[in-house]
């Protein structure tokens, strides 16, 4: 067996994670980006804003990078260990952290409202959380805006086949792409602005970024532990000394509306 790829699973999975900051793993995992800006729009709407909540904040790497912030700013996190990393960056910047849970876009929405009184924020920004339209309309003043990136259901395909598992076996889960997201936000009342969605080509240069990548994100195939796929991914791992990469498709797409 060789050695690199003893290394290589050795020190992902010895490397803790913490917030939602990929860095270890830059020029190793190669992420297509869609055309659009979501950084830049949502900085455009900050400057705007008296006032703006970010939903699913992780460890606040994105938002604090928008600063200097509405002088009332506020997030949400619902896993519990980037809520103390979120708090721990977001706080001296004057923002408020709250506590409170959210699940995937699916059968099981959002559990609970929001925990904010209605019409209070200017701006809503959502990267890649889940959300419930009519809780978002709601915490809104009328013409602010929402923005949200997602990540589709068609998300890495190839890394799926791979594994053995596909999307068709989580049972029950509708679809989660531009025209549901769409469908639910004008439901709840607001105004569709832009609309775009996008597949992309990402690469993994080596099976160590891989297991870093699915260990930070342990929904992407839900049963993963080393031990268990350590054949598929020393397969994995001669596929990319052979290719130089191991290639997925990444699927996002973008939609900003106001509240009329």
């Amino acid at each position: 067996m060789p050695v690199d790829f003893n290394r290589l699973i050795e020190e992902a999975e010895k490397r803790p994670f913490s917030g939602w900051d990929f860095s270890y793993i830059d020029g190793r995992y190669v992420e297509g980006k869609p055309s659009w800006d979501f950084a830049g729009e949502a900085r455009r709407m900050v400057q705007r804003s008296r006032s703006m909540l970010d939903i699913g904040t992780g460890g606040g790497e994105f938002l604090s990078s928008l600063s200097p912030l509405p002088g009332t700013c506020c997030a949400t996190e619902g896993y519990a260990p980037n809520s103390y990393v979120a708090r721990d960056r977001l706080l001296p910047i004057g923002v408020d952290v709250v506590f409170t849970f959210c699940d995937d876009n699916g059968l099981v929405p959002q559990r609970g409202a929001l925990p904010f009184k209605g019409g209070i924020f200017d701006f809503v920004m959502d990267r890649h959380e889940s959300f419930v339209a009519n809780e978002v309309e709601r915490v809104l003043r009328r013409g602010g805006v929402f923005a949200t990136q997602q990540v589709g259901d068609g998300n890495n395909p190839e890394l799926h086949e791979f594994f053995g598992k596909t999307r068709a076996s989580e049972k029950g889960k509708r679809p989660w792409n531009l025209a549901e997201a769409v469908d639910e936000i004008e439901s709840a009342g607001m105004k569709i602005v832009q609309k775009r969605e996008e597949r992309m080509s990402s690469r993994f240069l080596d099976v160590g970024a891989l297991v870093y990548y699915l260990k930070a994100i342990p929904w992407e195939i839900p049963d993963f532990d080393v031990r268990t796929y350590r054949e598929r991914l020393l397969e994995m791992h001669k596929q990319i000394l052979r290719t130089g990469s191991f290639g997925v498709t990444t699927t996002r797409f973008y939609v900003q509306a106001r509240k009329e």
